[in-house]
């Protein structure tokens, strides 16, 4: 008789905000002793979320005692054989997905094997934009602790406009197995903020665009609503970030230093401003690290980051989810 493996992989489907369907599916321990605490994992950029489950990590928190849920947002699709498209329009993780967000951590909260009170988030990259609206708009949901694997705080950074300290051609080697920029000019093979502008439709809001960009943007930055979370966020950074320059030891010379973007400054304007916030217990990286709970960053006190890239580390967000889930 074949051993089954110690987790199972279930589809599920709820609604929407707007009554639209949403696509996702969990992993779970297959022997369940009571209620599991429970992980929402949330994709970078504006993919689709539903096989993040398949990951082998996300198996892994799942034989520990874990229940990891991954789901498509409106309108998505990793357009693989067998994964559905949820439906609705793309809101590039606005108000909608925010909305939408809230109705998927109900739906898993009500479970009867999740463990309401140990449910948190996972946010990889632009990710963080509907995780953090959507607990601030949203202050009711069951949501424990906050894992931000380099996300953007605001409209600056998820418009890639750090570049413009570099000059035109700088070359772009990147650092450890990092994989090539997602936005790239053929010319110079940099992130290029004009291709952002394509991407969102919209400018860089206060940092320079119209009214409508402002007011656009206002809905899409994690920094304005991240400080009214009142759970555990931990910041996952690593020394050359995925997106912001510069990406490697090879194009510091090419910057003003500090460059704005320099030794994770977006990271630490977020710590800092969930700080201020008040919320309760903030930290940066994993405990190896050393970095101290509360502690504020600044230019004369930089965070200890995660050495070489985030790639360098691709089990580092299972084991920040493991144990904030603990910890609650």
């Amino acid at each position: 008789m074949p051993i089954r493996p110690p987790t199972v992989i279930e589809p599920f489907r709820t609604l929407g905000a707007g009554g639209h369907p949403l696509h996702g599916q969990w992993v779970r321990p297959r022997r369940l002793k009571g209620p599991q605490p429970a992980a929402i994992l949330i994709p970078g950029g504006l993919g689709a979320g539903r096989t993040m489950v398949l990951r082998r990590s996300a198996r892994d928190l799942a034989e520990r005692g874990m229940v990891v849920v991954g789901f498509n947002a409106r309108g998505r699709s990793s357009g693989k054989l067998r994964d559905r498209r949820s439906g609705g329009q793309q809101d590039f993780n606005g108000p909608g997905d925010q909305d939408d967000l809230a109705a998927i951590i109900r739906h898993v909260a009500g479970l009867p094997f999740v463990d309401a009170g140990r449910l948190g988030v996972y946010a990889c990259s632009f990710g963080l934009v509907a995780a953090a609206g959507c607990i601030a708009r949203h202050p009711d949901l069951s949501v424990r602790w906050l894992v931000d694997e380099e996300g953007p705080g605001d409209a600056c950074a998820a418009m890639l406009c750090a570049w413009r300290l570099a000059p035109a051609g700088t070359p772009l080697p990147h650092a450890g197995r990092s994989a090539p920029a997602p936005v790239a000019a053929p010319d110079t093979g940099r992130p290029d903020p004009a291709k952002a502008l394509d991407l969102f439709g919209h400018g860089c809001g206060s940092h320079g665009g119209s009214s409508q960009d402002v007011a656009w943007w206002a809905q899409r930055e994690a920094i304005r609503f991240l400080p009214a979370f009142r759970g555990r966020y931990l910041r996952l950074q690593a020394e050359w970030d995925h997106v912001q320059p510069p990406h490697g030891l090879g194009q510091r010379g090419a910057f003003e230093q500090p460059p704005a973007w320099w030794q994770a400054k977006h990271a630490s304007d977020l710590v800092n401003a969930a700080i201020d916030g008040g919320v309760p217990w903030v930290r940066v990286n994993l405990p190896a690290q050393g970095n101290g709970v509360n502690a504020r960053f600044g230019e004369q006190q930089r965070p200890v980051l995660l050495p070489g890239s985030m790639a360098d580390h691709p089990e580092a967000w299972a084991e920040a989810v493991w144990e904030l889930s603990a910890r609650t």
